[in-house]
Order: structure tokens, then C-alpha cells, then sequence
């Protein structure tokens, strides 16, 4: 579980909501349960995936789609976020 808002991984997310950042690395973000359904349901499979572990349908999602995602507290999921609510993908 990454409690830190300093975690590597989490800051390399949280560059995404940079333009320079999402175009140097040819990536982008996605925020939310739908969105992040709709990307499975397309194919596409995100390299790094955020979420709380009680946010039991986006691991049950992940698990099927074969994606280890990374588990974060509800500050640090916060501090990646740019919407003011944020949820688990």
C-alpha cells in the first residue's frame, strides 16, 4: 500500500495532468470508474492504475482485464487527482 504522496509512481501520474509531461511521454490520464471502464471495454489497457483497496469494482475490473494495480491510500489517490471528488478509477 504506497502512503507517501512522494512515491515515485505516484508523482510520475500526478506529471500527467502536465501537457508537456502527457506529450513527452506519449501518455495520457484518465480519472474515473466510467472512463476507466470504457478504456478496458476498448482494449486499452492503462500501464499504471490508482485505487483504494476498498474500491472493489475497479480490482475486480483490473483483476480481469490482468493489471496489478497500485493501492494507495484516499490522500495519496487525492493528491494524484486533478477532479475535486476523486474516485478509484
Amino acid at each position: 500500500m504506497i502512503r507517501s504522496r512522494a512515491n515515485a509512481n505516484v508523482k510520475a501520474v500526478r506529471d500527467l495532468h502536465r501537457r508537456k509531461a502527457r506529450a513527452a511521454r506519449n501518455e495520457t490520464i484518465i480519472e474515473g470508474p466510467k472512463v476507466f471502464g470504457a478504456f478496458l471495454d476498448a482494449g486499452i489497457i492503462p500501464s499504471t492504475v490508482l485505487c483504494t483497496p476498498d474500491d472493489a469494482p475497479t480490482l475486480r475490473r483490473c483483476t480481469e482485464a490482468g493489471i496489478d494495480p497500485l493501492l494507495v491510500t484516499n490522500d495519496v489517490l487525492a493528491s494524484a487527482a486533478d477532479t475535486q471528488s476523486p474516485q478509484s478509477p
